[in-house]
């Protein structure tokens, strides 16, 4: 173990820190989700511009031939499970999570097998092939059979998770489970605030039960999986992920809920966010440069979409932007909206960090989001909040919290009236309501940017070289930050701070 935990830190040093000592890394990202596979992608681009080379396996390839040094094992064909055109928030307003959960782990144990008989998988890590790694970074999630590609490459593994953490693998690396914390997102009652005894009593049961459940017969389905494709001697899964060196959360102190871990549980965030804004369109550049007034921004995401809008939600949201004076943006995952008024334009796809950088945008309208919470907050964009399912309702209730009025809570199943939306947009849109939901915004926007690197970059400085926090560590840009105190400790203390001058 000791050994492992070395080797994985001095290869992570050389990784970050060492342009002239290239390591060869196989990076496993398999949920089919663009959301989760944008925090990836940056992540192994960026190793890549650092002279290192990466086999990524994932189903949302870069597809660029002029890539050096990046080979991509194309498993687009997982989005055949997810894209089925579910409505998920018909679903989630008629049945209950356990169900949804069950049906979802009986889809990725599907996954898994399907993965591991991929035809170039199987060539990868065919015995005696040849094939050689210094690390494997995997997706921390619901799919460990493939860990045992670490022990066929005889590497230490790095966790990366692209939202907090679930309660299977807090469980499975002995990460603390508080069974009534707000950080949860994967229980059936998610608390925000204080809970009264029963309330607590019921998630207590409902989250051991599902770990009981989850341990007794996913796990060995999993393993089972694990010993087809591998062979009966490798070791025990669970023993695998609980020996993982160290897991990236994707998630950061002030933008999500304060939780005590475990040392190797190193949150981060902001990977995805560009560091240069792309141009936009030029037709859409126009209208929004024309818009005076300012305009709005609605997008729901990737999983769920604007279409799954019931049509009653979307005549609430049709009368509310035809009483405002602003242009709207709607990406809307169709060609026709009935009776779409002049000023909302519907558009399929829509550049989001490029429209929330313009500096006519009033508010957000979106879906609580981690990746989209972060490029808001970002920007200092006012939001208001319509989360549907998992970790949308985390991200939604804490910017409530920090921002007052700048955001609204759409609950599950619950209608929105066209006149509680025109009033929430109205106050968000407010110049004054604007400068003070902003300030909290601007206030949190250093520390996305910064610790899209600079956090990790300092965390192995300390890991690989037993620095104190508080030692300057010198970025890619050349700029010197300083750690304060260590991770994971309270909102004000886990910062990047430039040292003065």
């Amino acid at each position: 173990m000791l050994r492992s935990f070395v080797s994985a830190t001095l290869i992570l040093l050389a990784a970050f820190w060492h342009y002239g000592y290239a390591s060869r890394i196989l990076g496993v990202f398999p949920t089919p989700s663009i959301s989760h596979q944008i925090v990836f992608r940056a992540l192994t681009l960026a190793l890549r511009e650092r002279g290192h080379q990466l086999v990524v396996v994932t189903p949302d390839p870069v597809n660029d031939p002029m890539l050096t040094n990046y080979t991509e094992i194309d498993l687009h064909f997982l989005y055949a499970d997810t894209d089925g055109g579910e409505n998920w928030i018909e679903t989630l307003a008629k049945e209950r999570w356990t169900d949804i959960q069950d049906a979802y782990l009986s889809t990725v144990l599907t996954q898994t097998e399907l993965i591991l008989d991929h035809p170039e998988l199987k060539k990868l890590y065919a015995p005696n092939n040849g094939q050689k790694f210094n690390l494997m970074m995997i997706e921390m999630l619901y799919y460990p059979a493939l860990l045992p590609l670490a022990t066929r490459f005889d590497v230490p593994v790095v966790g990366i998770t692209s939202l907090g953490l679930s309660l299977s693998i807090h469980y499975a690396i002995g990460n603390p489970i508080i069974p009534s914390h707000s950080s949860n997102w994967d229980t059936e009652e998610m608390i925000f605030g204080e809970a009264i005894f029963w309330q607590r009593l019921k998630n207590f049961i409902w989250v051991w039960k599902f770990l009981y459940k989850y341990r007794t017969r996913y796990m060995p389905a999993q393993q089972a999986l694990a010993r087809k494709y591998f062979g009966n001697d490798i070791p025990d899964i669970s023993d695998i992920e609980k020996n993982v060196s160290v897991v990236f959360v994707n998630q950061q102190t002030p933008i999500s809920y304060l939780r005590p871990n475990i040392p190797k549980v190193i949150d981060i965030g902001g990977f995805h966010i560009a560091r240069e804004i792309k141009p936009l369109p030029k037709d859409l550049q126009k209208i929004l440069d024309d818009s005076t007034q300012g305009f709005i921004y609605m997008s729901l995401g990737s999983n769920i979409k604007s279409v799954m809008l019931s049509n009653e939600v979307r005549r609430e949201f049709i009368a509310a932007f035809s009483e405002l004076p602003y242009t709207v943006i709607w990406k809307f995952e169709d060609d026709f909206l009935a009776n779409k008024p002049e000023n909302v334009i519907i558009m399929k796809w829509t550049p989001q960090q490029s429209i929330l950088a313009h500096p006519n945008l009033k508010v957000f309208i979106y879906q609580g989001g981690l990746q989209s919470t972060e490029e808001a907050v970002s920007h200092g964009i006012p939001v208001i909040g319509l989360p549907v399912f998992t970790d949308q309702h985390v991200h939604a209730n804490k910017m409530l919290q920090e921002a007052d009025d700048g955001l609204a809570e759409f609950a599950q199943g619950q209608t929105l009236r066209f006149t509680e939306e025109r009033d929430l947009v109205d106050r968000a849109c407010d110049t004054s309501q604007r400068s003070s939901t902003s300030a909290v915004h601007y206030g949190r926007r250093a520390v996305v940017s910064a610790s899209r690197y600079g956090h990790c970059f300092c965390y192995f400085h300390r890991i690989s070289h037993n620095f104190k926090f508080g030692n300057n560590c010198v970025l890619q840009d050349g700029q010197s930050y300083s750690c304060n105190d260590s991770p994971n400790q309270s909102e004000g203390q886990n910062k990047l701070t430039r040292p003065r001058d």
